[in-house]
């Protein structure tokens, strides 16, 4: 039994069970008075009589609060392992990303070392500035580029363009 904390209460309570006992005997009663009068005035149809149908909303209403706390439960189970698969793919994510830029700072370092010798810096002198030994005579060989001659471009219709001339060819004549 529920405890109330008052009159008043008490008496809701009270006036809405009297009110769905008020309910299902009249219901209760129409259904049976109805019969009675099919079943007298039609002897040779024999109708079968209506039975009450019975809602068993205790074991719905009980169904339901144990699937909700079971989901519920389970949620509660779930979502910290759930949470814990992602942070362990990003970790593993993020140890390929660690691992590409150790071997990336590997690479560029020895590059680093290759531009700090002398040879190196002698080949760039020479390439790109056009610097040469005192004793040495610098020779610049020309060549002339041949250009080809490029395909025309053929401009392509755009879609609309396209609609219109097959609609024109089509429909108009």
């Amino acid at each position: 039994m529920r405890a109330y904390k008052g009159l008043s209460q008490h008496f809701l309570w009270f006036k809405t069970c009297a009110n769905g006992i008020i309910k299902k005997i009249i219901e209760y009663s129409f259904f049976v008075a109805r019969d009675l009068i099919v079943s007298s005035r039609s002897k040779v149809h024999k109708l079968p009589v209506r039975r009450k149908i019975r809602l068993k909303n205790q074991r719905t209403i009980r169904t339901i609060v144990i699937l909700a706390v079971l989901t519920l439960a389970i949620s509660w189970i779930f979502a910290p392992t759930l949470r814990l698969i992602k942070e362990r793919s990003l970790n593993k994510s993020l140890k390929q990303q660690l691992k590409k830029v150790y071997s990336t700072n590997v690479d560029l370092r020895k590059d680093l070392k290759m531009l700090k010798t002398a040879s190196y810096i002698e080949l760039k002198a020479r390439s790109d500035l056009g610097l040469i030994k005192p004793d040495e005579i610098q020779y610049y060989v020309l060549t002339k580029k041949i250009k080809t001659k490029s395909k025309p471009k053929v401009k392509t219709k755009k879609w609309y363009e396209k609609t219109l001339d097959f609609i024109e060819v089509t429909f108009v004549k």
